[in-house]
């Protein structure tokens, strides 16, 4: 999936940022400028994990390494500004099944139900088809990946 396609323009910097976001939104703060730069998620296979992230979200290949101290394979899948650390340890146990909303990643869409139809024209798992969820004036969807991980879908209503 192109996740580009549903995604909204950026939004234009707040003003003595230089584009980038802060720490605190105050452009005056000493708090060093943070650029987001990855978000983890522990898989079982990695191979099968970079190959699903490539085929069913479009994400590239960007580069795998190892830390063997710590017995953990790491691949960085990207697409656009967005970066996924696929972590492998030797160890790794797979979490109980479940819908486990508090480790997941989540994507802005501007059509929730675009996204919908293009994810079930790929045969991903749906955890929940659209819901609008009016107390955080959203719409949004979760899909497992290959290994159950939760992926939410998000279209803001503002």
């Amino acid at each position: 999936m192109a996740i580009s396609r549903f995604r909204r323009p950026r939004r234009p910097p707040a003003p003595g940022t230089g584009g980038k976001v802060t720490a605190q939104s105050n452009p005056t703060s000493e708090t060093p400028t943070l650029k987001l730069h990855h978000t983890a998620i522990e898989v079982q296979d990695l191979e099968s994990a970079i190959e699903w992230y490539r085929s069913m979200l479009d994400f590239v290949f960007e580069r795998r390494f190892e830390l063997p101290d710590a017995r953990i394979e790491i691949a960085y899948m990207t697409t656009d500004s967005f970066r996924i650390e696929l972590l492998k340890r030797a160890d790794s146990v797979r979490e109980p099944e479940g819908f486990r909303p508090s480790m997941h990643i989540c994507f802005e869409v501007d059509d929730i139900h675009a996204a919908e139809v293009e994810l079930d024209g790929k045969g991903v798992e749906f955890a929940q088809r659209p819901k609008l969820i009016e107390a955080a004036r959203v719409r949004n969807l979760w899909i497992r990946d290959h290994e159950g991980h939760l992926i939410e879908f998000l279209e803001p209503l503002d």
